[in-house]
């Protein structure tokens, strides 16, 4: 892809969650996208939420585990129990956090120890981090 004279070459990955519990790692360039790997146990039920830094996934199910996977590993590295299904997961720097139902939790990305909870009014369906770093709840 060009624009304005600068050649686009720069690969780009994607996420993909199912019902069936499997994930997929996409590499995208320009408008193509070629399968890397799958995981093809990732949950025991469906992917209801994703999210990525550098070196990991963060995926949440239906089966109410928030689990880390190790990019270059393609491993499950940490698996953290929720009571009910996990419906986001947003990851900073240094926390985790995720919904679930109308639990808000944060989680240190070191140890993966809940550092705090909040229980909100309605149930969470969204979060995002935004460039300043502020959590938004949908």
């Amino acid at each position: 892809d060009e624009r304005e004279g600068i050649r686009m070459q720069r690969m780009t990955l994607l996420v993909s969650g199912y019902e069936n519990g499997k994930i997929d790692v996409w590499s995208v360039i320009s408008l193509n996208a070629t399968l890397l790997f799958s995981i093809a146990e990732g949950h025991k039920s469906k992917v209801t939420s994703l999210a990525m830094s550098s070196a990991e996934i963060f995926s949440g199910g239906s089966d109410n585990v928030l689990k880390v996977w190790d990019l270059s590993e393609r491993t499950c590295t940490n698996r953290i129990l929720h009571s009910d299904s996990i419906t986001s997961v947003a990851v900073d720097i240094d926390v985790v956090f995720t919904g679930s139902g109308q639990l808000l939790r944060a989680y240190d990305r070191t140890n993966f120890l809940k550092v705090h909870e909040l229980e909100l009014p309605e149930d969470i369906n969204g979060l995002l981090l935004n460039k300043d770093r502020e959590l938004l709840t949908v």
